[in-house]
């Protein structure tokens, strides 16, 4: 028996006036999926919030099914309002607070061949091809990737890493097209072949970017690789390329934030040890009051 597919699509809905909150860097704020290409079809999106304080560049997932396959995309909020049109006059995180704060690099960089000056040599590819070019490409001598598949990944041995220490991620990048994103994370080197860290990601657009990101591997492994996979089969471009081991302050993001709701018929006061700003930028300092059956997200001003 087929099914009508219509019967069970989302339509007709009404999303406004609503915050959406994410704490962590790998955290998306919202996460959109369809079997079908249909994502325009959901409803009204409009005068929302999408924060995420500690990295606002990738905001929203967004996964569909088109002609040629399921469509994976990490966007933020910008590119999300340019392709279907909706959360016009939505924004996204007022302000940002840093993830960590870098002191020093300890050691020497564990890519022996980062620069790509006169070879790939030390590159992995997966679903692609990776070959050196010297011009139009990024500084100098640099690695072109160009995807043979619809999910493509290089890979670059790192050395051993251990658990609970941190480790810096530089590279730069450029595309051939506007709103990729390239996700970036550290894997074992051989066979499970298991993710030692959750996946970051940043935007790749025609302009070059220089990225930098902390990575915190969960076990010790004696032979890592860092990967990165992007979300689209286009041609791209790194160069630049450094790990090393960090020494780095960590943030924690619960001593910024502030979740308060009133679960009561009444108005109900709240202390604040601090000043403090809503997603809206509205200050509070000292206390706030809540509406009976409301609540509000807070971030600290240090």
């Amino acid at each position: 028996m087929i099914q009508d597919a219509n019967k069970y699509s989302i339509r007709n809905n009404t999303i406004t006036n609503n915050s959406f909150f994410s704490k962590l860097p790998a955290q998306v704020v919202s996460y959109f999926k369809s079997n079908a290409d249909d994502v325009a079809l959901f409803g009204k999106f409009d005068s929302n919030y999408y924060a995420k304080p500690l990295d606002d560049r990738i905001t929203i997932y967004n996964s569909y099914v088109g002609s040629g396959g399921t469509v994976a995309q990490n966007v933020n909020l910008e590119s999300w309002k340019k392709k279907y049109d909706k959360d016009v006059t939505s924004k996204s995180t007022t302000r940002q607070i840093a993830a960590y704060k870098l002191n020093k690099v300890i050691g020497s960089n564990k890519i022996t061949n980062g620069t790509f000056t006169n070879s790939t040599s030390g590159v992995y590819t997966a679903g692609c091809t990776a070959s050196l070019v010297t011009t139009g490409g990024l500084d100098g001598g640099s690695l072109k990737i160009t995807p043979t598949a619809k999910r493509s990944s290089i890979y670059m041995k790192v050395g051993g890493v251990t658990a609970g220490k941190k480790y810096i991620v530089k590279y730069s990048a450029k595309g051939s097209v506007e709103d990729m994103t390239l996700g970036t994370f550290l894997r074992q080197g051989a066979s499970p072949y298991a993710s030692l860290t959750s996946v970051q990601q940043r935007p790749v657009n025609i302009a070059q970017s220089e990225n930098e990101m902390i990575f915190v591997p969960d076990v010790t492994e004696s032979s890592a690789t860092i990967v990165f996979q992007p979300d689209q089969a286009n041609e791209y471009y790194l160069d630049n390329i450094q790990f090393y081991e960090a020494d780095a302050s960590m943030t924690n993001i619960d001593d910024y934030i502030r979740f308060e709701y009133n679960p009561t018929k009444k108005n109900k006061t709240i202390a604040l040890n601090g000043n403090y700003t809503d997603l809206k930028n509205n200050r509070y300092s000292n206390s706030i009051v809540l509406a009976p059956y409301t609540s509000i997200i807070l971030m600290k001003e240090k």
